[in-house]
């Protein structure tokens, strides 16, 4: 990786110009010493609609961008330049009086141009285009490959590689990737996929679930297109023993020779970690995989809920089958007394505990009741969910899952806390 995006409250950098301003301008320096580019990403507009809405052809909402930039460059003079995620989700940005006889196009490139002619000179501009509705999918795609014709020299275009949100890894393929395969033209301006490749929102490393078959589909998408490279999502710069890094060092290899991810992913296997089987950890990375995006459709559904005369047996037959799946998987991960147990097989055991916890929880949300799907170990220490019940022989009834923004540690010497210093330390 050659390049690192800061996301930052602008504000902050305003009001706290001689403590925070300092150690952020001591962290650019020594990032560039190291030859690494800086971004930064200011914080989105406040959503307040009935001041000023989110339209780019209005005034105050002109004015507002361009003194959000003007404040975040001269909090942080020397920056390689601006991240900027388009306002385009906003309700008001197609439905704003300024907008009523534009395209979807126009205002874009209104947004886009406004961007460009507020950075200095030497300042560089990535555009990020979010995907919206798949109603409007084509509409975007056909977009974003005329802003590439019209962006500036210093611009580049991001858009997420998948038709959702980056971190939702079970999401389709962008249409825009049938749009530059069945285009006759590359443009000048490079696009940068986002990809998911730190796994945030899935284990972040701390399950074996790694976005590996994305990571080779995006890549092979990207062959004979104008894609200039990636923007990698991740919580944090891993430490180098964990699954974290693996996924993160596969997919910057991947960015700069053409190699498969499996076969990376192996390199990095007998470099880091000569105690684990290479082919061991592609069996549980693509099966983790698997469940995990399995769970995640299901979790997606669940935010919906059923039909009121939605008939539920269909449903609570996937989920048997996928908790039956992840009971085998747990299952694998044991060795004998005979053998060393390795972290990996730990790996199978905490991500199997927290996707059954995530499965009580879609059935609550659902209401629906299934026997069988926690029992005394599920309820034991996990990274990113806990429980209102304590370790016994079965699940306590009415128990309820709570989902964690920050991993739990576990207690020293612990095979949970063995995980996390492997990936967080």
């Amino acid at each position: 990786y050659n390049s690192l995006l800061l996301a930052c409250r602008t504000q902050d950098l305003v009001e706290d110009c001689e403590t925070l301003n300092y150690s952020m301008r001591e962290l650019l320096h020594s990032l560039r010493q190291l030859g690494i580019r800086v971004f930064v990403q200011p914080e989105p507009l406040s959503p307040n609609e009935d001041r000023a809405g989110a339209c780019p052809l209005r005034g105050e909402v002109r004015g507002m961008i361009k003194l959000m930039l003007e404040d975040l460059q001269r909090a942080l003079p020397g920056i390689d330049g601006i991240y900027w995620t388009s306002l385009l989700p906003a309700p008001s940005y197609m439905t704003d009086p300024f907008a009523r006889e534009a395209l979807l196009y126009d205002v874009l490139l209104a947004e886009l141009r406004l961007l460009e002619s507020s950075l200095e000179a030497d300042q560089s501009l990535i555009f990020s285009v979010p995907f919206s509705t798949p109603e409007h999918a084509e509409l975007l795609s056909t977009c974003l490959q005329e802003l590439c014709d019209d962006a500036g020299a210093r611009t580049q275009i991001a858009f997420p590689a998948l038709a959702g949100d980056p971190a939702e890894l079970h999401r389709s393929e962008h249409p825009l990737w049938n749009s530059l395969h069945s285009s006759p033209d590359l443009s000048a301006t490079g696009l940068l996929p986002i990809v998911n490749a730190g796994a945030v929102s899935h284990g972040a490393g701390l399950w074996p679930s790694l976005p590996l078959r994305q990571l080779d589909t995006v890549f092979s998408n990207a062959e004979g297109t104008n894609v200039a490279g990636a923007i990698v999502l991740a919580d944090k710069i891993p430490s180098k023993h964990g699954l974290a890094h693996c996924s993160l060092w596969a997919c910057g290899q991947r960015l700069w020779r053409p190699l498969g991810i499996g076969r990376l992913m192996e390199t990095w296997c007998k470099a880091y970690r000569p105690d684990w089987s290479t082919e061991k950890l592609a069996q549980i990375i693509a099966t983790a995989s698997e469940l995990d995006t399995a769970l995640s459709r299901l979790e997606d559904f669940a935010q919906t809920g059923l039909r009121k005369d939605e008939d539920p047996s269909p449903h609570r037959t996937r989920i048997e089958s996928l908790v039956s799946r992840l009971n085998a998987f747990g299952l694998e991960g044991l060795v004998d007394d005979t053998q060393v147990r390795s972290t990996l097989e730990d790996y199978t055991t905490f991500f199997v505990r927290d996707s059954k916890r995530r499965i009580h929880q879609v059935l609550t949300r659902l209401n629906l009741s299934m026997a069988s799907v926690l029992h005394g170990d599920d309820l034991k220490e996990a990274f990113w969910t806990v429980m209102d019940a304590e370790p016994g022989r079965g699940i306590v009834a009415g128990a309820q899952v709570s989902l964690l923004k920050s991993p739990n540690k576990g207690v020293d010497g612990s095979r949970l806390r063995l995980i996390y210093d492997e990936n967080m330390s």
